[in-house]
């Protein structure tokens, strides 16, 4: 399931072209921070709520919804500190919620801050589900970046990881 989440995630911002900020994944529900240059964040929502509700589906071997029937809330962060704010609150949900003691104990799919900024991480095709060829196939790999916000690009990664701890 991480890997099939974070294989759409990855999959999905780079085919519509959002910029991914931070994500978590919980047992019911998903927070993602993404820049958005192309106001493409519905298309990003409605194609990857999809595709990752056909692959849980297909995984749990059931039909039907898998999220419930409102729209994804897509909130717009009106500066830099709350979309700070916004990474902080994402990253530590599950530690927020009393289910993990750090964001690292988490053994879903998350994005932690010793990732943001960094090299991008290789996410292979999970096994089962996606297409390998034909109408609908998916790539054997694709990268999953946290870019740094466009107006913090001036840091360094390790910069911009430790203004994210303070928030913490």
């Amino acid at each position: 399931t991480k890997q099939a989440v974070c294989y759409c995630i990855a999959h999905v911002a780079n085919r519509v072209g959002v910029e991914l900020l931070g994500f978590i994944c919980m047992s019911n529900h998903i927070h993602l921070l993404i820049h958005d240059p192309q106001g493409v964040a519905p298309r990003f929502a409605d194609e990857l709520f999809g595709l990752l509700a056909r692959a849980m589906n297909w995984h749990r071997r059931r039909y039907g919804s898998l999220w419930d029937n409102r729209k994804a809330s897509i909130i717009e962060c009106a500066d830099l500190d709350a979309a700070l704010k916004s990474l902080a609150y994402v990253i530590a949900n599950a530690t927020a919620a009393g289910l993990v003691r750090g964001p690292k104990q988490w053994p879903g799919a998350i994005s932690l801050v010793k990732q943001l900024g960094n090299e991008p991480t290789i996410i292979k095709r999970p096994t089962v589900f996606f297409r390998k060829e034909g109408k609908g196939c998916c790539p054997e790999q694709v990268a999953l970046t946290l870019h740094i916000p466009p107006e913090l690009r001036h840091l360094s990664p390790r910069q911009y990881q430790d203004q994210v701890h303070e928030i913490l």
